[in-house]
């Protein structure tokens, strides 16, 4: 089943698959998310520069076929910034808010790693240097692919 599995990896279909097919649009309800504006509002106050969060939505298709506790994960840039938030999707290298985070999911938790303030600006920085990559729909190692999570 590996092999197999590594080598539709490979193909175009599986390309196709991940890049240009609805299947990461599809949700199996018609219904909202469940976050609220509320909570929201109380993760504004506590998250900083740096944060990295982890995003859920129970009822996405691949949530289904990914599987875990938590199936994205997006990098917190700052409140006074352009943009807040920056992750990689299916639509490759996105810059985007925190409220898509919350539009999009059942369940956000917020990871903060200890660092000083000059770290932070510098990781921010550095993250900043990958906009304008690619998806990587093979999920390599290493510096030159990049996927979420």
């Amino acid at each position: 089943m590996r092999k197999l599995l590594f080598w539709l990896i490979k193909t175009k279909f599986w390309r196709w698959l991940l890049l240009h097919s609805p299947i990461p649009y599809i949700r199996l309800t018609t219904y909202y998310p469940s976050l609220k504006g509320r909570q929201y509002r109380n993760c504004l106050k506590v998250i900083r520069e740096g944060d990295i969060i982890l995003c859920r939505d129970n009822k996405k298709l691949t949530t289904k076929l990914i599987g875990g506790e938590f199936t994205h994960a997006m990098y917190f840039r700052g409140h006074d910034k352009k943009y807040q938030c920056v992750d990689m999707t299916h639509e490759n290298y996105r810059k985007c808010d925190l409220f898509d985070a919350f539009k999009e999911s059942d369940r956000v938790a917020i990871q903060r790693v200890p660092m000083s303030q000059n770290e932070r600006s510098r990781l921010t920085n550095a993250i900043d240097s990958f906009d304008g990559a690619i998806y990587d729909v093979a999920f390599g190692l290493g510096a030159a692919f990049i996927y979420c999570s």
